[in-house]
């Protein structure tokens, strides 16, 4: 199986069970489509650099031929793969752009102040109907036509109300998920390791390691010292998913005793 097997926007899974040939596909596809569009995002130039030009010393050789086998026999052509895939990590910047995360971070305090908002948007409805209602009257009481009393409103200022308590509930339950390497280099090849993993049955992460710093060298950089610390990096990328999962927990179970 290669990569031009299926389509990268086809890399969803089908609503019936999926053959294991189609799990295969799916997880080629998911792959290389998430670091394609990881290189879009950072508007990344094609490199040019051919999985040959990785692969020219013998021990990058034979690290490739080892994971080549193993994928093999899950059905999997891994070459097309790391040949996508490794000339995007080194790619990559080291660090995510400092206006995302401000840009998040300005969402996360908006989204937490909406319902606050919500309410005073209420209470000045609320006033503004009750002018517009005692204007009303005085017109009706002059003998002339009234004008829109807001009659038809009076019920808006509870229903935006109701809103913002929805709004804090969700709020309750919703956490900003940021987990892993804020460097995008180390973030990927974790995600390329965890392929790995799931097309061989093992990380092979001083394979990958290898195939990493020829593709650097190839890319003529240097390096980096966190190639040889995925296991690491892995390992705590799991560890903050579980303390997530865990608070998000604890927030729900306190939801509903408080419910």
């Amino acid at each position: 199986m290669t990569v031009e097997s299926v389509s990268p926007r086809g890399a969803r899974m089908p609503s019936r069970a999926p053959s294991p040939d189609e799990v295969q596909k799916w997880r080629v596809n998911a792959v290389v489509e998430s670091l394609r569009n990881l290189a879009t995002f950072f508007h990344l130039s094609p490199t040019g650099i051919k999985l040959t030009d990785i692969l020219k010393e013998e021990g990058t050789r034979q690290a490739f031929d080892n994971l080549q086998k193993s994928a093999q026999m899950a059905g999997v052509d891994i070459a097309p793969v790391l040949e996508i895939t490794l000339p995007i990590i080194t790619a990559l910047p080291q660090s995510y752009p400092r206006t995302r995360k401000a840009a998040r971070r300005s969402q996360r305090r908006e989204a937490r102040n909406r319902p606050t908002l919500m309410r005073k948007w209420a209470d000045e409805l609320e006033k503004w109907l009750q002018e517009a209602r005692s204007r009303s009257d005085d017109a009706h009481d002059n003998g002339r036509q009234p004008s829109p009393s807001g009659a038809d409103f009076v019920q808006l200022p509870e229903k935006l109300r109701a809103c913002a308590d929805f709004l804090q509930q969700r709020l309750v339950f919703l956490t900003v998920l940021s987990y892993g390497s804020r460097n995008p280099q180390i973030r990927s090849a974790v995600f390329l390791s965890s392929f790995v993993k799931a097309v061989t049955g093992r990380y092979a992460d001083t394979q990958l390691a290898v195939l990493l710093e020829s593709a650097f060298e190839a890319a003529k950089k240097d390096p980096p010292s966190w190639i040889d610390r995925l296991t690491l990096e892995r390992t705590r990328r799991r560890r903050v998913i579980k303390r997530l999962f865990d608070k998000w927990l604890s927030s729900r179970h306190l939801a509903r005793e408080q419910g």
